[in-house]
């Protein structure tokens, strides 16, 4: 029973026999982040149709085996394959358009918008360790606005150098 609590099943025992009823899964957080990704794939699938393994490989890393072999190469040829990684380069546009939107907002209300919705993002990506890093060192820049700070983008790295150091040192 205990096994089986350990991967999120929520299973029960009989105390008179040696049999085991597994009920279901439980949901984790983790699970809830998957639920959201698949919705979005399959929301990016019926607006784009046909193109939507590349839609989906760029804004969630979907696999690239989704893709056949001569779009890839194509995309390879062409020089643009770093699109599919996702790191800062994601992270930037959606905290730049964020940021236009958000615009007549006070400070605060800005960043914290800003934050839940890079930080949700970074969830349903699965916490890829690009994104990780430009996460917490976009979150330092932009709360330079909060403290009255100039944007200081060394300082920024360094401190999420510091903090992805301590979250994962190895």
């Amino acid at each position: 029973r205990l096994r089986y609590c350990s991967l999120n099943y929520i299973a029960t025992a009989n105390a008179n026999s040696s049999e085991i009823e597994v009920t279901g899964q439980a949901k984790t957080l983790n699970g809830f982040f998957k639920d959201i990704r698949q919705i979005l794939q399959n929301n990016i699938e019926g607006l784009f149709g046909r193109n939507s393994n590349i839609i989906s490989l760029i804004l969630l890393a979907k696999s690239k085996t989704a893709i056949d072999y001569d779009t890839l190469s194509s995309i390879r040829d062409s020089g643009i394959a770093h699109i599919f990684a996702l790191s800062g380069l994601h992270i930037a546009i959606f905290a730049w358009v964020l940021m236009l939107v958000l615009k007549p907002l006070s400070p605060i209300l800005r960043y914290s918008i800003l934050t839940l919705f890079l930080v949700v993002y970074t969830a349903v990506a699965g916490f890829p360790p690009s994104l990780v890093r430009s996460l917490i060192m976009s979150l330092f820049l932009f709360s330079a606005d909060i403290f009255n700070r100039r944007n200081d983008t060394l300082t920024s790295l360094s401190a999420s150098l510091i903090v992805v150091l301590l979250i994962y040192p190895f």
